[in-house]
């Protein structure tokens, strides 16, 4: 698909409806046990490692790249902490609260 003319086309989704994007830094030492999304959200990890975990025990690192849509906005939800320092993520939010 021709995205942004004259540049060559390239493969592009179709696109998703979005509210609005926050910019969330979790800062040293940061942990929660579980809480669930406030709002279907697509998270994007931009810089550090984040460890994420669910209520059923699933755990699984995030790297700079790596991307969750989050739907658990019922129930115990999630846990979060970065791994080392910091780390910086951008979070779309797919539906306004």
């Amino acid at each position: 698909m021709a995205y942004a003319p004259p540049a060559p086309a390239l493969d592009i989704s179709e696109a998703t409806p979005a509210d609005r994007f926050f910019w969330l830094r979790f800062p040293k030492d940061w942990s929660d046990a579980a809480h669930p999304s406030p709002r279907r959200q697509l998270f994007v990890v931009l810089e550090g490692k984040v460890e994420g975990w669910t209520s059923t025990g699933e755990t699984r690192i995030f790297n700079p790249g790596d991307r969750l849509l989050m739907e658990d906005t019922t129930g115990r939800g999630h846990g979060a902490r970065p791994l080392g320092d910091t780390a910086l993520a951008l979070v779309i939010a797919l539906d306004p609260s």
